[in-house]
């Protein structure tokens, strides 16, 4: 039954009604390694039941499982074994909903009924370690210190002396993140929110950019890096600003970051170039979403929807692999 809801997926056959008619199909009976002249394989109402007598216990074993192929898939890419250095993109998607599931809630900011699940992944081998299925309303970061951290400790099992960074949106640019990063020896780069303070700090970058616009009719990308200190922190850290002017108006964003040698404007921009190739991993959230259709977490249980979501892990990371 795995097998069948897993290559259903990669097939194109994602809702579990499909299997009424693919049952017989003698290619799905081969690769749930049956004859194509055995009995059928499971219907749809069989199907359904699997899906909801998962357990918790069953699904921290299919995380865990996620995590351990993809540090095999690490070791494969680079000659057996893992490499000195990996950075792990974390990134929330919405993920609307349409029935009575349960959790499913409300989001004000995507003015929809949804849940929200959150995405680890290397951008490498474009696997995704873990895939944590939440509450319609939960904020970005919600558990995401723990889970990180369980990729972390597996990571490191395998080798205590591998660097990890971590990059994220503003959305996971928190204390408990960044404590989270620096206690577990973690470099990171994460989105900072803008505020009145970062903006008078940066007022001539940012009419420096727009001077030079007006002067050359050229976008001006223009950088900054600087140590600050915002209530919440108990104590300053680097934080890069980029200005940006062009004809669609300005740009201003702010990164906090504690990799080692950020100190100058030209630190800060190939820091922030960094930090955007995190746009890369957020094509495993189009690709699950739009290409293996994730979001049909039709169930009404959240723990089966939490399954199903797993299950089209385990069909992405097995198309990633192949590819």
């Amino acid at each position: 039954m795995l097998r069948q809801r897993v290559f259903g997926i990669l097939g194109g056959y994602e809702d579990c009604n499909d299997h009424d008619t693919l049952r017989d199909d003698p290619a799905f009976k081969l690769l749930a390694d049956r004859l194509p002249d055995a009995a059928a394989l499971a219907s749809q109402p069989t199907l359904s039941r699997f899906e909801n007598q998962v357990t918790p216990a069953m699904l921290q074993k299919l995380i865990d499982f996620h995590i351990a192929t993809g540090i095999e898939r690490l070791q494969e890419h680079h000659g057996g074994q893992l490499p000195a250095e990996i950075t792990l993109d974390l990134d929330a998607t919405d993920d609307a909903t349409h029935g009575q599931q349960q959790l499913t809630l409300f989001h004000g900011y995507y003015g929809q009924f949804q849940y929200f699940p959150l995405i680890i992944s290397e951008p490498v081998t474009k696997h995704v370690f873990v895939a944590w299925l939440r509450h319609g309303t939960a904020h970005a970061s919600l558990g995401a210190d723990d889970d990180l951290l369980r990729v972390v400790a597996a990571l490191r099992k395998e080798r205590p002396d591998i660097a990890i960074h971590i990059r994220a949106d503003a959305g996971f640019g928190l204390p408990r993140i960044i404590d989270a990063c620096e206690q577990n020896n973690l470099t990171y780069t994460l989105g900072f929110s803008t505020n009145a303070r970062l903006k008078r700090l940066t007022e001539g970058l940012m009419q420096q950019a727009v001077e030079g616009y007006a002067a050359t009719q050229q976008k001006q990308r223009l950088f900054d890096c600087f140590d600050y200190q915002c209530d919440s922190w108990d104590k300053p850290r680097k934080v890069i600003a980029k200005a940006e002017c062009h004809v669609a108006g300005t740009n201003l964003r702010f990164v906090v970051t504690n990799r080692p040698g950020t100190a100058s404007a030209a630190d800060g921009q190939r820091e922030y170039d960094h930090y955007i190739q995190r746009g890369e991993s957020e094509h495993r959230m189009d690709e699950l979403k739009n290409g293996l259709k994730m979001d049909r977490l039709s169930c009404h249980r959240f723990m089966a929807n939490f399954f199903r979501l797993l299950l089209h892990v385990a069909a992405m990371n097995l198309l990633n692999a192949q590819r």
